[in-house]
C-alpha cells in the first residue's frame, strides 16, 4: 500500500511538471511572456501578455507621482493671492491648485493668464528677502528673483509682483472671506486611489421565516471582477482637471471620471450608496457624524455635521443623484 502511494506521488509530480512546461511553451509562443519568471499568478501573467501583444501606446495615462494638482510646492499665501486676483481682474490664472506651475522662458512662475500674456509672481518675504521686512541678508535672494523678473519681462510678458505683506496688509473682510471659502485654497487635491473602496459583504438580514407562498433564492454571482475588466468602462489617456466653479455646469450624465466633493444624503435610505472609509472601516452612512461616533439612536445632527466630503467614480455619484442624494 505504501509503495503504491509513492508511485502515486511521483507520477502526480511528474504529470504536474510535464503540465507547467507546456504551460510556458504555450505562453511564450502566443504571448511571447515566462509566467514563472515575468509574473506569478495567471491574473498577472494575462496582464503582461496585454500590454506587451495588444496594448497600444499611449493608451494609459500613468498619473504623475505628485497628481494633477500641487504637483509644485506654492506657499498658501500665494494660492489665496493668485485666487483673489483671479476674481478681481475676472481672468483665469493657471497656478500649482489647479495643475502645475507654467514654465515660461525656461523659468517656472506662480501664475499666468493667457488671455492676457501676464505672469503673477508671489514673492515671499523670507525667501525673496524682502527690504522692508528684513534688513540683513537679503541681497541675494532678492538679486536673483529680480534677474527673473526683467528676463520675464524682456521676453514680453507682462509680471505683475506682490510682496507676502502687502498682500497680507491688503487683506480685509472680503479677501478673507472669499479665500477661507474658497474650494482650492482648502480641499486637498483630488486621489484617484481614494475611489478605490474594496470588495464589501453586508448581512442585512441573519433570519427570516418564509411566509405561505414565498420562495427564497440563494444567488452566488462568481468572477465579478473578471467579468468588469473584460464588459466593464476603462479610462484611457488623462483627465481634463476641472475645479471649483468649473464643475458648477458639468452635467455627470453625459461624463466619465472621478470626482471629489462633499455630499448630503437623505435620512431615509435603507442601502445607503456612497460608501467612506472611516475609522478604519468601509461604511455606507448616512450622517458623518453618527458614523463616526458609531452612534444606534435616531439622528438629529444639523446639515453641516452629516454631509461629508469623498472620491467617487461618477458613476456612483449619478446613482447617489437618483436617490435624491444632494452635492
Amino acid at each position: 500500500m505504501q509503495k503504491e502511494i509513492v508511485s502515486y506521488c511521483i507520477s502526480d509530480v511528474n504529470i504536474l511538471t510535464l503540465a507547467c512546461i507546456k504551460f510556458r511553451q504555450l505562453l511564450i509562443k502566443s504571448g511571447n511572456v515566462c509566467p514563472y519568471t515575468e509574473a506569478y499568478t495567471i491574473a498577472s501573467s494575462c496582464n503582461k501578455l496585454f500590454r506587451r501583444n495588444f496594448l497600444k501606446a499611449d493608451t494609459i495615462g500613468l498619473i504623475p507621482r505628485q497628481g494633477y494638482r500641487y504637483r509644485d510646492n506654492q506657499s498658501k499665501v500665494a494660492i489665496q493671492w493668485l485666487l483673489w486676483e483671479e476674481k478681481v481682474r475676472k481672468i483665469n490664472i493657471v497656478h500649482a491648485a489647479k495643475q502645475q506651475e507654467i514654465v515660461l522662458g525656461g523659468l517656472p512662475v506662480d501664475g499666468y493668464c493667457a488671455e492676457t500674456n501676464q505672469i503673477f509672481e508671489m514673492m515671499g518675504c523670507f525667501y525673496h528677502g524682502c527690504v522692508k521686512c528684513f534688513k540683513n541678508d537679503r541681497d541675494k535672494p532678492i538679486r536673483k528673483h529680480l534677474v527673473k523678473i526683467n528676463h520675464l519681462r524682456e521676453l514680453g510678458y507682462e509680471v505683475v509682483v506682490k510682496w507676502e505683506c502687502e498682500f497680507n496688509k491688503d487683506k480685509d473682510s472680503d479677501v478673507r472671506k472669499y479665500v477661507s471659502e474658497h474650494p482650492l485654497a482648502h480641499f486637498t487635491p483630488l486621489n484617484a486611489r481614494d475611489s478605490f473602496y474594496g470588495g464589501r459583504t453586508g448581512n442585512i438580514k441573519s433570519y427570516y421565516k418564509v411566509k405561505e407562498g414565498e420562495k427564497i433564492n440563494y444567488i452566488d454571482i462568481c468572477s465579478l471582477y473578471p467579468w468588469v475588466c473584460k464588459y466593464g468602462k476603462f479610462p484611457i489617456g488623462h483627465p481634463k482637471v476641472l475645479v471649483g466653479e468649473d464643475c458648477l455646469k458639468l452635467d455627470l450624465t453625459q461624463m466619465e471620471g472621478i470626482i471629489k466633493c462633499k455630499v448630503l444624503p437623505p435620512q431615509n435610505l435603507f442601502h445607503p450608496v456612497l460608501p467612506i472609509k472611516l475609522n478604519n472601516k468601509l461604511m455606507f452612512p448616512l450622517c458623518y457624524s453618527c458614523a463616526k461616533g458609531f452612534t444606534q439612536e435616531e439622528c438629529h445632527h444639523v446639515i453641516e455635521d452629516r454631509a461629508f466630503v469623498g472620491t467617487w467614480v461618477v458613476d456612483e455619484i449619478v446613482k447617489a443623484w437618483q436617490m435624491i442624494i444632494k452635492l
